[in-house]
């Protein structure tokens, strides 16, 4: 017999969704629904990323703000993505819209739920740029006052859960746009040597997640790789502070 034919639940309190979480929930059903979604995962070494994220919050000087990890990521994916359109891009009925800048979407977890505010031509920012407009926009996020412009024109999406210590995860496709970035916690590794000996090495793991009418597995496949180089090559002399 189905739960509630005949059937006395369990106690219960109600808790009525707020104008965010409707929103997300009528998204994310969409997403379902509407989008032929896969995802393609990829392991990147992240030893050269934090030696950097270091060497650029000590070696800054006042002029360059806190970065965070996620400021990084932005950073990166913003120099990355303009080299695969497709995963910078919209279905529309039948054809595909390639969008000629990259509005990034950073999913922020707020009291009020998940907003994803947007660093717009984040592909034009130095990390100084992406790190302070990153931590305005999320502030206002979490204060409630985000304005039309911050959350309208998204191309793409970059979710990182590793400050919640998750390691991997599968996102939803953000509809209209075709791809999302699932970007895990950076955590501790051993590799295997010669002669049965080990050292520890830093990884993470990044998941795209892709519309099919838009991308298919080698295009992902192709963005991880240029996304996991930028990460592996990663240093201060590459990188417009």
């Amino acid at each position: 017999m189905a739960e509630g034919a005949g059937t006395e639940l369990p106690p219960f309190h109600i808790v009525e969704l707020n104008e965010v979480r409707r929103i997300t929930a009528r998204r994310m059903s969409e997403s379902v629904r509407t989008i032929p979604q896969f995802s393609v995962s990829v392991e990147s070494d992240a030893g050269s990323l934090m030696r950097t994220l270091e060497e650029v919050r000590t070696k800054g000087g006042e002029s360059i703000p806190r970065v965070s990890l996620t400021a990084l990521w932005v950073y990166l994916v913003g120099q990355v993505l303009p080299r695969h359109p497709l995963a910078n891009a919209r279905f529309d009925g039948e054809r595909v819209l390639l969008f000629e800048t990259v509005n990034l979407a950073v999913a922020v977890a707020t009291p009020r739920g998940l907003v994803a505010p947007v660093i717009h031509a984040a592909e034009r920012l130095t990390l100084s740029e992406a790190a302070r407009q990153l931590e305005e926009a999320a502030g206002r996020a979490r204060e409630g006052k985000l304005t039309p412009g911050d959350v309208s024109g998204a191309t793409f999406t970059l979710s990182n859960l590793g400050m919640f210590g998750v390691g991997s995860f599968v996102p939803l496709v953000n509809p209209p746009q075709s791809a999302i970035l699932g970007v895990g916690m950076v955590r501790t590794a051993s590799l295997g040597l010669l002669k049965g000996d080990t050292r520890p090495v830093q990884t993470v793991t990044l998941t795209l997640a892709a519309d099919h009418r838009v991308m298919d597995g080698a295009d992902a496949a192709r963005f991880l790789g240029d996304l996991k180089s930028a990460i592996e090559g990663c240093s201060l002399e590459q990188i417009r502070l």
